[in-house]
């Protein structure tokens, strides 16, 4: 299901880039930067990068992008660790597989209003035509996951140095990772709120509290099927509710008790050691 939704949302994310390369990116007017003439030079760092893909290989593709011009092209900070980690996590998880089928030069904006069937408003026409000054613009069709898409590369050549300044893949790349992070945030914080209920109770406690501690225990594990907390108690593991409820009843309110706790893989809290003082 999770590559499903990354498919659909790599879809979409390389929709975006052939609009946003028409709208996007501050350029300075007295920028020096050479462009490409040489469309056969911007499409062989295009197949390097394919071959990347190809081999799972995200060191290598990071040292294919200009990344300073990455920034002003965009508008965003981004550093290698973030490309790198971007197609370390899509690499992991077997989600990209890239295939070129074609590459075409856009020479002009005509071009790109043919390939986005669309006219090209005279304010990004400007933004445009001076990114063609700048950057080679190519158009690419690709299968990407086995579904035939598209995708867009700006290409910069410095004294014979070809990067990429910009492609929609990395855009796919960077936004599966940060949705990742984020999913993985949201699961620490989920974890966190589940221990809190019983971690109060952690070390020496009287009777009476670890009675409470119990009775949570009961409650967890009557509405979370996926996350059962076993008390051992007297060297005797219990989970169910009556065995609990017995563990409850020979506890004396007015002793003292250690709680100590052991956690699953994930973090969780799974298992309640509980002595006499």
């Amino acid at each position: 299901m999770k590559k499903k939704i990354l498919n659909v949302l790599l879809i979409f994310t390389l929709f975006i880039s052939l609009v946003l390369l028409t709208a996007c990116g501050e350029t300075k007017e007295n920028d020096e930067k050479k462009t490409s003439k040489n469309a056969t030079d911007g499409k062989e760092i295009i197949k390097e990068f394919e071959k990347c893909i190809e081999e799972k290989d995200e060191k290598k593709i990071t040292k294919l992008f200009n990344l300073k011009d990455i920034e002003k092209f965009l508008s965003e900070e981004y550093d290698e660790d973030d490309v790198e980690a971007g197609f370390k996590y899509v690499f992991e998880n077997d989600m990209l597989e890239y295939k070129i089928n074609k590459i075409t030069k856009v020479e002009s904006k005509e071009d790109m209003e043919e390939i986005l069937d669309t006219e090209i408003s005279d304010e990004d026409s400007s933004e445009f035509q001076e990114h063609l000054k700048n950057y080679s613009i190519y158009y690419v069709n690709v299968d990407v996951n086995g579904q035939e898409t598209q995708d867009m590369f700006a290409i910069d050549e410095d004294d014979g140095e070809y990067s990429i300044i910009y492609c929609g893949i990395l855009e796919f790349c960077l936004s599966a990772s940060y949705l990742n992070d984020m999913n993985s945030n949201l699961s620490k914080q989920e974890i966190a709120i589940f221990n809190a209920d019983f971690e109060l109770y952690e070390g020496t406690q009287r009777g009476s509290n670890v009675k409470v501690l119990v009775q949570n225990v009961i409650t967890s594990n009557s509405s979370n099927e996926s996350h059962i907390i076993e008390i051992n108690y007297n060297d005797s593991i219990a989970k169910d509710i009556t065995e609990l409820k017995n563990i409850s009843n020979n506890i004396s309110s007015t002793k003292s008790y250690s709680v100590e706790f052991e956690k699953d893989k994930d973090g969780y809290i799974n298992e309640i050691i509980i002595e006499e003082e």
